[in-house]
């Protein structure tokens, strides 16, 4: 991590996520964060962090470029910020396609095996999004990313 400055948390307002924040930005990291629900206590104990909050999750809050972005578990396909990811790593249009369509599928398939809907899609949404850029090593480059983004292991171990 020693060329990163900038970090960026999706769903920092989260317990484990406010606390990573804080840690990250006691280790002299630039902390920035997006959550849907922000208010305190959460909100103020960042805010007296120096971190700042983007309300939303909004494309626009990946500017400028953070060198990191750590997506909490509370990401789903309705998410801009997922859309970014995506777009920045995918852009074949029927690539974009195939990740919509594979979401969608294990969307229903969430439904059917008692699962979370939000997660199965993200994890079908972003699974090749690495494949573009790495054909023959796909999909080392995803699960690494998904490592380095703090995914949920389930989104990782399906992807593996």
């Amino acid at each position: 991590m020693k060329d990163i400055k900038h970090i960026h948390l999706m769903g920092i307002c989260g317990t484990a996520m406010a606390s990573l924040a804080g840690l990250l930005k006691q280790k002299g990291y630039h902390v920035t964060g997006s959550d849907q629900n922000v208010y305190p206590p959460m909100s103020t104990q960042l805010e007296s962090l120096g971190i700042d909050i983007m309300q939303g999750y909004k494309k626009e809050n990946l500017t400028p470029r953070p060198d990191l972005v750590i997506v909490g578990n509370v990401i789903a396909k309705r998410y801009e910020e997922a859309q970014a990811l995506l777009e920045k790593h995918v852009t074949d249009e029927y690539q974009r396609y195939h990740a919509h369509m594979v979401g969608v599928a294990m969307e229903g398939y969430a439904g059917v095996f008692g699962e979370d809907p939000e997660l199965w899609y993200l994890t079908g949404y972003l699974h090749d999004i690495d494949f573009e850029q790495h054909p023959e090593e796909h999909p080392g480059e995803s699960l690494k990313w998904f490592r380095e983004w703090n995914f949920p292991q389930k989104l990782i171990h399906a992807v593996e």
